[in-house]
């Protein structure tokens, strides 16, 4: 049974977020944080270079980690890292299920599934997934690209109905 990591997401001021994450079932903050982050800097060039690309496929892949861990240090204050790190290691399989709240919603275009440790994408590991709103890069096929590269197995379906009311 995986273990499900809530990460609720609320505007805290102009650019500024706080963030609680709870465990799936709890009503106790693990964490209590907050994180800067202006949507309006999310270049189109930027979200472009996403995209799939034939003549420059390494190119990509390099603009995708950048992006993902770009996103990562925003999230993942010190506490964030360790609260992870902790539940990476005692679980079997960890989930990410961003929340965001409705009046944040400009944080939705953000393509979550590009979280990237430094080591793997969050969404891509062997003992961790991701569930986020779809953003436009979800769409058009940053998740489609990492899963045929072997970044996401079809793991996916292992937790897809803990996290199914996420969608709704």
């Amino acid at each position: 049974m995986p273990v499900i990591l809530d990460f609720h997401i609320e505007p805290h001021g102009k650019g500024s977020y706080s963030l609680e994450i709870f465990e799936r079932g709890s009503s106790q903050p693990l964490v209590q944080t907050s994180f800067d982050y202006d949507v309006s800097y999310v270049t189109q060039f930027e979200i472009n270079q996403l995209e799939p690309n034939p003549r420059d496929p390494q190119g990509r892949m390099e603009h995708l980690t950048e992006f993902g861990k770009k996103l990562y240090d925003r999230l993942f204050t010190p506490d964030v890292q360790k609260l992870w790190a902790d539940y990476k290691q005692k679980s079997d399989f960890l989930v990410l299920c961003v929340r965001i709240a409705p009046d944040a919603a400009g944080l939705e275009v953000l393509p979550w599934e590009t979280l990237y440790d430094g080591d793997e994408f969050l969404a891509a590991g062997p003992k961790t997934g991701l569930s986020a709103p779809r953003s436009h890069c979800y769409r058009s096929g940053v998740c489609r690209a990492l899963q045929q590269s072997g970044m996401i197995h079809h793991k996916r379906d292992d937790y897809k109905a803990a996290c199914a009311e996420d969608r709704e």
